[in-house]
């Protein structure tokens, strides 16, 4: 199997993105780069809209490359240079139990993986609204673009840890 150097990582927020790019990072040698560590600066505050597509299209220009995160408004950009997609379509109970765990965690002072300091983790009405809708809303158009890229490259759907744990050793570099 020809190496794959360019991978998007993409799910509802508690999908487990983060922690399965961080072990691919390690296994297939490719160097991660958490969107949310990019958008986000200290107090929540968010990257401006042009200043957000320039960093987008500087980090996809790179010949190899792990990009974690879901950020519909780059995503095309993200798959035109993508040779394959992970796609974490985990139920939402599951997504929900584990933003919840990881906000205790911050509380007992674990960092979450991929936040930039300055950036609690924090739940909040939005947000969980967005992770118990994501199943009607974000997941067919997310769907419907993969359908598309998988004409040209790799859709990898990852539904349970073991799945995710086999990948990781597909993909090992």
């Amino acid at each position: 199997m020809k190496k794959i150097n360019r991978v998007l990582v993409l799910g509802c927020g508690g999908s487990g993105k983060s922690t399965f790019s961080v072990r691919l990072e390690g296994a297939a040698g490719l160097k991660l780069y958490h969107l949310d560590s990019f958008y986000w600066k200290p107090g929540w505050n968010h990257t401006p809209e042009k200043k957000w597509i320039r960093v987008v299209k500087g980090l996809i220009r790179r010949n190899k490359w792990i990009i974690d995160g879901s950020y519909d408004g780059t995503l095309d950009l993200r798959l035109k240079r993508a040779e394959a997609v992970v796609f974490f379509d985990l139920p939402r109970w599951v997504c929900l139990w584990r933003i919840l765990k990881r906000r205790v965690q911050n509380m007992l002072g674990t960092h979450r993986l991929g936040m930039p300091e300055g950036c609690p983790e924090r739940v909040y009405g939005t947000f969980v609204k967005w992770v118990w809708n994501y199943r009607e809303t974000n997941r067919p158009r997310v769907i419907e673009k993969l359908n598309q890229f998988s004409k040209r490259g790799k859709v990898y759907f990852v539904t349970n840890s073991k799945q995710a744990d086999a990948l990781i050793e597909e993909l090992r570099g």
